[in-house]
């Protein structure tokens, strides 16, 4: 593995470690589920003199977090397309920044004014910078990256994010932050990191790919950035007719820098490229990922747990299977792409399995210390989930698949299908989980399931290998196998009606 250069971990270091600042607002949702629930109860008795039950208290952090959802939806049909027009930096920066700047004021001011309507516009400018890290930051990085460590680079960010999660996760802990009177200084925190954020990701150059993409008619300004990100002694020739390669691989033009979704779906090697994102998008989605995002704490607290050891255990268990998390940009590089994302669907079944089993011994004998055991388990599968890459896995097959013309129009598809199954997993596990009981398990384990042997009969390997490499073998690999079912149906009609002479 080549080493990396500097700037790329200059660039590494401050979109994965100061631009978590979406992480720290999502942190709320995740961990401070009591004192947001007290929030909730005294915003509304105040102004509608009513009280909530807790199991409303669900259905208001479910519609917070949709609100959210909905704010990264609007994000993914109108902003992340800007990136094609506006450049990778000014998206994944600059609007990015200040958007968490307005977001994390917003949370402030509502607490002060007790008012949970103001705190759900705040959650939906947060949901807005979600995609914009998730899509475009990403993008932006990995096309400055070279092949040999672009997987590596790109999940870097994700795990240099998950280690200030962790460190700032004991700040959610009832003595610091996790309890009525302070929840809000986390907003305060992601509002310090937004603006260092700013200030040091101004001096990290716009990608060079995407500058010849526009037809930035100075080579050697595009050369220079190249040094930066691959190191000075590069051929920063044979790096442009890599990126041309790349740039005629859809149309054999250069001259279409925006690819439609009817061209995605026209295109052999862009549509069965797509299939695979898609399976990876809804992945993260349809997974006990997606229901311990909202209700770790609260299923905790079902299971035996008190709210103190709840939060307490969630902390240690980051900790347990974090150093994983730290492994996975080197996993991604040494074993590969495919065994890290076969791993985490397989974990995402094994613990919906576990909360089915806990969730029908509660309903049939309430909590017990066998309950206990098994929310362990299902939560370690589930950061074991997390550790191997599911939620971030369709943007690295993004990175990995996709010439730069197609990579809008790719994110957009998946991002979109992610947060809409996100809504509807919300809704529907909030609504139906009280009716339904142990069975609202069921769709998980067959979604992971079926994503699992999905991906193991088709998910190629894709590290270490230039980007038109990766999706000319998709191309290659999808007509080989329309020839041999075409060839497959000819013989059976011979043998069926026999050979005309």
């Amino acid at each position: 593995m080549m080493k990396i250069p500097p700037w790329l971990i200059f660039a590494v270091f401050v979109h994965g470690i100061l631009g978590c600042f979406g992480e720290l607002l999502d942190i709320m949702i995740n961990r401070l589920s009591v004192p947001l629930s007290n929030f909730y109860n005294e915003s509304i008795f105040l102004h509608y003199g009513n009280y909530i039950e807790p199991h409303q208290a669900t259905v208001i952090t479910s519609f917070i977090e949709n609100f959210a959802i909905g704010g990264s939806i609007l994000s993914v049909i109108f902003l992340i397309p800007k990136m094609d027009t506006w450049g990778r930096k000014n998206i994944a920066v600059y609007l990015r920044g200040f958007m968490a700047l307005f977001a994390a004021l917003l949370v402030i001011v509502a607490k002060y004014f007790d008012t949970f309507e103001l705190f759900a516009v705040a959650l939906f400018f947060s949901g807005i910078i979600r995609p914009l890290k998730t899509g475009v930051v990403k993008a932006y990085i990995s096309e400055c990256a070279p092949d040999d460590i672009r997987g590596l680079v790109t999940q870097g960010i994700t795990t240099c994010s998950y280690a200030v999660v962790i460190v700032t996760g004991m700040l959610s802990l009832p003595f610091a932050f996790g309890n009525d009177l302070r929840w809000h200084w986390m907003a305060g925190l992601s509002f310090i990191f937004a603006i260092l954020f700013i200030c040091f990701a101004n001096f990290i150059p716009e990608s060079p790919k995407f500058m010849l993409l526009k037809g930035k008619k100075d080579k050697k300004a595009v050369k220079e950035i190249i040094k930066k990100f691959h190191g000075k002694f590069v051929d920063t020739n044979a790096i442009l007719d890599e990126y041309e390669h790349e740039f005629r691989s859809i149309s054999g033009s250069k001259s279409n820098t925006h690819e439609s979704y009817k061209s995605l779906w026209n295109d052999t090697g862009l549509r069965e490229s797509l299939y695979l994102v898609i399976v990876a998008s809804l992945a993260p989605a349809i997974s006990p990922a997606q229901i311990n995002h909202l209700y770790s704490i609260p299923l905790k607290i079902r299971f035996g747990f008190t709210n103190s050891q709840a939060l307490l255990f969630d902390t240690v268990a980051s900790l347990f299977y974090g150093p994983l998390l730290f492994l996975l940009p080197y996993l991604y590089e040494r074993i590969g792409r495919r065994p890290c994302f076969l791993m985490a669907t397989f974990c995402g079944a094994i613990a919906s399995i576990l909360l089915l089993i806990s969730q029908t011994i509660v309903s049939l004998y309430g909590s017990s210390i066998f309950t206990v055991i098994t929310s362990i388990l299902y939560t370690i599968c589930i950061g074991f989930s997390y550790a191997f890459g599911i939620p971030i896995f369709y943007i690295i097959l993004i990175n990995d698949l996709f010439p730069a013309s197609a990579k809008v129009t790719a994110t957009q598809a998946a991002i979109l299908l992610n947060n809409i199954s996100s809504i509807c997993v919300n809704f529907g596990y909030a609504s139906l989980e009280k009716p339904l009981g142990p069975f609202i398990y069921f769709p998980f384990i067959f979604a992971q399931l079926f994503f699992f042997f999905y991906s193991y009969r088709n998910l190629p390997e894709t590290r270490r290998r230039a980007v038109y490499q990766n999706f000319e073998n998709i191309r290659s690999q999808a007509v080989s196998r329309r020839q041999s079912i075409l060839a497959g149906r000819s013989r059976t009609s011979t043998l069926q009606y026999g050979t005309t002479m």
